[in-house]
């Protein structure tokens, strides 16, 4: 059995030479207590793996030396960026606690930016300070444990209409990107549904395999999904939704708990972008 060596994020400061984030450093000094000359890993979360030897600078600070690129899907020579199919899940606040648990899994399953917002059943301190600072100490957790390359980005929105003004205007994208809500308003919860049929995850993940070749590099296609917290989206919601292109996109016949749904939209969007990857 190989030997496991630990991974850290960390920046280059030369061709040879990258120094671990201080969070990073502590742990790997004071946590690990990691010898001088152990063999790590690191990523700068931008696509980038390197291996080399530790070298502690300081009672809390470290550099790798010796640094070889063992991967890269970052930007090469000037050739764009490889990582071309971008995922992002928006997801309503959900009960305290049940985020923590929920967004490990969207880290392990590759969705790039997991945006949380308020909805109208929702009150605003379900986005605490606290709170945030400890979804993002969970996704970088996460990042390590599931060997990603890209550190997923949070985004917090006060409204579900602040995170479609967030998002590029719809006729700009719609021939390299999808844009999806897991969810199935009723007619007359909102008008804009009456001629839009609800298509199944399958179908809507061969759709976008079929009109997505994943040969352009002129821009980063995107895959855009959306599931609403544990009351699921006001008529105002929806609506404002669909007409930002979105397709109503079916997650099963069975009602799923708020986070079970967060977890099964990003299986799909997952899905979808491995197929055209």
């Amino acid at each position: 059995m190989s030997k496991h060596i630990f991974r850290f994020f960390a920046s280059r400061t030369s061709d040879t030479q990258w120094t671990l984030d201080d969070e990073d450093a502590h742990h790997a000094l004071k946590v690990l207590r990691l010898p001088a000359g152990e063999t790590v890993e690191a990523t700068d979360g931008k696509g980038t793996l390197v291996r080399g030897s530790l070298l502690p600078t300081g009672k809390e600070s470290a550099d790798i030396t010796n640094a070889s690129v063992m991967h890269t899907d970052g930007p090469v020579a000037g050739l764009g960026i490889v990582h071309r199919i971008r995922l992002e899940l928006a997801v309503g606040a959900l009960k305290p606690g049940d985020l923590d648990d929920v967004i490990p899994a969207l880290v392990e399953l590759g969705i790039d930016r997991i945006s949380v917002f308020i909805t109208e059943e929702t009150g605003k301190n379900r986005l605490a300070d606290k709170s945030i600072e400890r979804w993002n100490r969970i996704i970088r957790t996460a990042t390590k444990q599931s060997k990603r390359l890209w550190l997923p980005e949070l985004a917090t929105f006060d409204s579900i209409h602040d995170w479609l003004a967030s998002l590029p205007e719809a006729s700009e994208t719609k021939d390299q990107n999808a844009r999806w809500i897991f969810a199935e308003p009723e007619p007359d919860d909102c008008t804009e549904t009456e001629n839009i049929k609800t298509q199944t995850g399958f179908h809507a993940v061969q759709g976008f395999s079929k009109r997505t070749d994943g040969n352009s590099v002129d821009s980063p296609m995107m895959l855009t999904g959306l599931v609403g917290s544990e009351r699921g989206f006001s008529a105002n919601e929806a609506q404002a939704v669909l007409k930002q292109g979105f397709m109503p996109v079916s997650l099963g016949p069975h009602i799923l708990r708020a986070r079970t749904a967060a977890i099964a939209a990003a299986t799909m969007l997952a899905m979808a972008g491995h197929a055209v990857q």
